[in-house]
């Protein structure tokens, strides 16, 4: 009885792992990583409003943004115009592979898209602001 039982919930456990699955979300992920480059040395850099760090001139930062939901960079700097930049994105060509999974439906339309929004990606690995400051 207990091996049939615990036989049903690792079942269970490999059967929803598959279908919870997609080739966007293997494959590429969740999360974008992009690059942020300002000119001015000590400039703020914040993400949906998180403090992300200070820049420095030569050594872009890395930030990982969430491929759901809208993210916007922000840099303010002293003396300096606040610059804002939201990301933006296209569709993925990987998540086309989910219609060889099982038609799009649960790979592409309850995981890529409904789920996770690993269906697209940012258009772009690095951004660059240029402030205009006093």
């Amino acid at each position: 009885m207990i091996k049939s039982n615990f036989l049903h919930w690792r079942f269970i456990i490999i059967l929803t792992s598959v279908l919870l699955s997609s080739c966007a979300t293997i494959i590429n992920g969740t999360t974008d990583q992009i690059k942020i480059a300002v000119d001015r040395p000590g400039a703020k850099v914040f993400i949906n409003e998180v403090p992300l760090g200070a820049s420095d001139s030569k050594i872009p930062l890395m930030a990982e943004i969430p491929k759901k939901g809208k993210v916007v960079v922000e840099v303010h700097a002293e003396n300096c115009k606040s610059e804002y930049h939201s990301v933006q994105r296209t569709i993925d060509p990987v998540t086309f592979l989910g219609l060889l999974i099982d038609g799009g439906i649960i790979s592409i339309l309850g995981v890529d898209i409904l789920a996770t929004n690993a269906f697209v990606h940012a258009d772009y690995d690095q951004i660059n602001f240029y402030l205009d400051c006093n």
